[in-house]
């Protein structure tokens, strides 16, 4: 029984596979037939072509509804021939446009092919339909190097729809040698010329011919003539194609230099001897002069400085844990910004660890550095100019207009779909914004932040600008060259004048030039000036903890301490591994901040052989209809 049954599994099997050749040509059988094609093709001296066509289509075959017809037609594609002897190959693309016809007709890109249909979605036709339309069918500069062509498939071999008979007339735009024309007919890279079922004359410029015999599904028709070289004149050209974006690329890099100019004259910021801060100044107001903006660590930092202060204590068991406890209120003339935040740490209790501030301190934290901004956002205390500070963001957006211009016109030329091509030249453009933002940034923080930090930022927006250009590129490997470096340069080049685009107003130069000589001194002052300054004030080393924090040399300032006996803060109760350091104590403090950091900010969200006189394969040059119905 067993014996049977394998048998039977056997026959079954051996039977499907019989059975699967009839059934995939029972699929691809056509349900209709084009009883007659007329082509027209009008060969420009820019090596365009105006293809005209008349089809007759006969549905009396067709299953179920059908409401027109459809054109496939290749535009990125690898053009195959054979040159004196030689077989070359070389990538194209065409751009297929101005599309009329006698019916509602529509295009899209599918693939590497356009997609033209034919008819109305709303009406049903049956019978023998008449189609007329025609488009124009650009191939740009010629890709051989040392003769011209004229290469095109008449039909395509993936064609599976049988044209019962074929008439074509091709004008070329001047004389040529018709020793030169070559037919291929048959399947795709058979390279023959059946003479029996295609005919063609010449008669001065033209050659008109038919096709005698059915052409059935994957059997091509091409036809090649080998032209001398400079046959095309003003043939579209990668330049010549994106010329609007180069001029709109140029044009804001010539904007970008314009606000520069307007900007205004650069104050310098002259360097002071300074021990302290500026009077009056928390470590989160020192953090946003130097640079004219407020971030998270700036706003935390004021933890430090109110521990130093006597507001608070910091007890830190351990590197992730830390907890605050309220020594005595903020007095009466401190920032607002800063009671915001005190108020929300000690509303319920007088002791909160950073465990219970995440989640609940993200909107408190914005607040604050809302209320700073607006502190030095007015007349007394700004610290850039208005008109500067704009011209900085406008100029960083100015960075990404090559690329956008660029992805635009690429995009355009590759689907002919305008509103799809500006949505891929925005997303394209933000991605190159979002680089110049992280140079510019880089750029206008060289003083302030640490050179690590710079070199991170200037580095990934570079990296991101260029990879915003390399992903173009691979998009689009038949339109764009490595000329595409130019653009990517002139965003470069923007988004480093946008960072050098603030100007200081005189008030926020001096202050800038006093923080920048107190930073100075914690990264230079020799030891026995510290000693000093100790021995006058034992707690000067923690007086400018907050402020070495907020400029990103802590760690400078607590190595200068090595040698000098220090006692621990009275405000802070830790961990010190058995003995005494600064540099220990700032590390474990500072790793402390980063968890209080993350928790006072974290939300919830966060987490073609040729044929004779040179024609070329059958299905390798361009063009080549491939029909359907809808």
């Amino acid at each position: 029984m067993k014996r049977k049954m394998k048998q039977l599994a056997v026959l079954a099997a051996a039977a499907l596979l019989l059975l699967l050749p009839l059934t995939a040509f029972a699929q691809a059988a056509p349900d209709y037939v084009i009883s007659s094609e007329e082509i027209t093709i009008r060969v420009n001296r820019d090596n365009t072509y105006d293809i005209s066509k008349k089809i007759t289509a006969d549905f009396s075959r067709s299953v179920g509804e059908t409401h027109g017809i459809t054109e496939t037609v290749p535009v990125d594609m690898q053009l195959k021939r054979m040159v004196n002897g030689n077989f070359v190959e070389n990538g194209a693309h065409a751009v297929l446009s101005d599309v009329t016809a006698n019916v509602p007709s529509e295009t899209e890109k599918d693939g590497g092919n356009m997609v033209i249909r034919l008819g109305d979605p709303d009406i049903t036709v049956t019978g023998v339909q008449e189609y007329e339309y025609s488009y124009r069918y650009d191939l740009g500069a010629d890709t051989l190097t040392d003769a011209d062509e004229f290469y095109y498939n008449l039909v395509s071999p993936q064609n599976t729809v049988p044209i019962e008979h074929l008439a074509f007339t091709i004008e070329m735009p001047k004389e040529f040698d018709a020793e030169k024309i070559g037919f291929t007919t048959g399947i795709e890279g058979s390279g023959t010329y059946d003479t029996d079922a295609l005919r063609y004359t010449v008669e001065g410029n033209i050659i008109r011919g038919e096709v005698i015999k059915t052409i059935e599904g994957g059997y091509g028709v091409g036809v090649r003539i080998e032209l001398p070289e400079g046959y095309y004149e003003g043939a579209r050209t990668a330049f010549s194609s994106f010329l609007p974006a180069f001029l709109l690329g140029g044009a804001a890099l010539a904007a970008t230099l314009i606000l520069l100019a307007a900007a205004g004259r650069r104050r310098r910021e002259v360097e002071t001897v300074e021990f302290e801060a500026p009077e009056g100044m928390n470590s989160a107001d020192v953090g946003y002069i130097i640079d004219g903006e407020s971030s998270d660590k700036d706003v935390v930092s004021l933890l430090i400085f109110w521990a130093d202060r006597g507001y608070i204590e910091i007890h830190q068991p351990d590197e992730k844990n830390m907890v605050f406890k309220k020594a005595q209120d903020l007095p009466a003339d401190a920032n607002d910004y800063e009671k915001v935040i005190f108020g929300k740490m000690f509303v319920l209790s007088d002791s909160i660890s950073i465990k219970d501030m995440k989640y609940e301190f993200a909107d408190t934290i914005r607040s604050a550095k809302k209320r700073i901004k607006a502190k030095y956002n007015t007349e007394q205390n700004r610290v850039y100019t208005k008109k500067s500070v704009v011209f900085e963001y406008l100029s960083t957006v100015l960075a990404a207009v090559p690329l956008a211009a660029f992805a635009v016109v690429a995009s355009y030329l590759d689907s002919m779909d305008l509103l799809a091509s500006i949505l891929f030249g925005v997303v394209f453009g933000l991605f190159c914004w979002l680089g110049a933002l992280l140079v510019c940034d880089a750029v206008s923080k060289r003083k302030s932040d640490k050179k690590s930090a710079n070199v991170g930022k200037t580095a990934g927006g570079i990296v991101l600008i260029a990879a915003s250009y390399a992903a173009m590129y691979l998009f689009f490997p038949l339109l764009v060259g490595l000329w595409l470096c130019i653009p990517a340069v002139a965003s470069l080049v923007m988004a480093f004048l946008a960072g050098t685009m603030p100007r200081r107003t005189g008030q926020g130069a001096q202050w800038a030039g006093r923080i920048l000589g107190l930073k100075r001194f914690i990264e230079t002052v020799e030891a026995d000036k510290l000693k000093t300054m100790v021995n006058d004030d034992p707690s000067y080393f923690y007086h400018i903890l907050p402020y070495a924090y907020v400029l990103g040399v802590s760690d400078v300032w607590a190595k200068q301490f090595e040698s000098i006996a220090l006692e621990p803060p009275r405000w802070y109760y830790g961990y010190y591994g058995g003995t005494w350091s600064t540099l220990y104590f700032t590390r474990s403090l500072h790793r402390g901040m980063q968890n209080a950091l993350a928790s006072m900010t974290a939300t919830k969200n966060s987490g073609g052989g040729s044929g004779s006189g040179g024609g070329g394969f059958s299905g390798g040059g361009a063009g080549g209809s491939s029909f359907g119905r809808w």
